[in-house]
């Protein structure tokens, strides 16, 4: 879901972008639509966290300026036309829209905590500060209501704009290779489609939350904070955790006092 919504996002911003008529156009539409509240797409950086929830943002305040501009461009000769045509069909589901509000919703906090951590000055401890801000963040999205919400916002959509329902995709039998196996895993059939879509939000936000702390709390990063706070703190506030530190490193914490009581305060 992520990797297409992300694909469709700097698709339609690269064909619409590319091309001073086109983006003239799509501003021009946007204006006239009463539903579309941005004059401007976004490109989406497949590197940098701090330019994708804005990227998903304006597809989303725009969506219907972008689905008109998109149609227009499918039905002229240029180049992309049966690029945009396709683009445009794909925009027609409520799926895909369901799918960027999904997006927009886990990837707005994770590039808030990105802003943060790349502020010139920011110690570790307030990174991990900032990370568990974050983390709880993100562990609240995983809700009933927080879902209820982006499915009845999607419903909203599907009505004012005549998209088409989410529809379940076609279901996947087990292999009868394992129906001989005992205890073989099966499965699971979906009875809606927002049991289907429900299940995916969840398991992308599991998905951040265990990369996120795979990356932050790694083995030694208490001493790596010790090790900081001993440089950034007074001797005489040092606790008995940057003592043990700085022995297992081989470190005298009585020469280092009298070291760091040298340098300019």
């Amino acid at each position: 879901m992520v990797r297409d919504s992300m694909q469709t996002v700097h698709d339609v911003s690269t064909i619409i972008r590319r091309s001073p008529l086109r983006r003239d156009r799509f501003a021009e539409i946007a204006r006239e639509c009463p539903e579309a509240s941005v004059v401007s797409l976004r490109p989406l950086c497949p590197t940098r966290w701090t330019v994708r929830a804005v990227a998903f943002s304006a597809a989303i305040d725009g969506y219907p300026a972008v689905h008109e501009c998109l149609e227009e461009i499918g039905n002229s000769k240029v180049d992309v036309a049966v690029r945009a045509s396709g683009l445009a069909h794909t925009l027609e589901k409520g799926s895909t829209y369901l799918s960027l509000l999904i997006c927009k919703e886990v990837f707005a906090p994770c590039e808030l905590a990105s802003t943060r951590l790349q502020k010139p000055g920011i110690t570790v401890s307030q990174g991990l500060e900032i990370i568990s801000i974050r983390l709880l963040h993100m562990k609240n999205l995983r809700k009933e209501e927080t879902y209820d919400v982006i499915w009845s916002t999607m419903q909203e959509k599907i009505v004012s704009l005549e998209l088409e329902e989410p529809k379940l995709p076609r279901h996947r039998n087990t292999p009868r290779e394992l129906d001989r196996i005992p205890n073989a895993p099966q499965n699971h059939r979906f009875l809606t489609a927002k049991d289907k879509y429900r299940k995916d939000f969840f398991e992308i936000i599991d998905k951040i939350i265990g990369e996120i702390e795979n990356r932050f709390y790694q083995e030694g990063i208490q001493q790596y904070i010790c090790l900081e706070e001993c440089i950034l703190k007074q001797p005489d506030q040092w606790g008995t955790d940057i003592v043990e530190t700085l022995s297992m490193y081989g470190i005298n914490s009585n020469d280092l006092r009298l070291q760091l009581e040298m340098f300019p305060k």
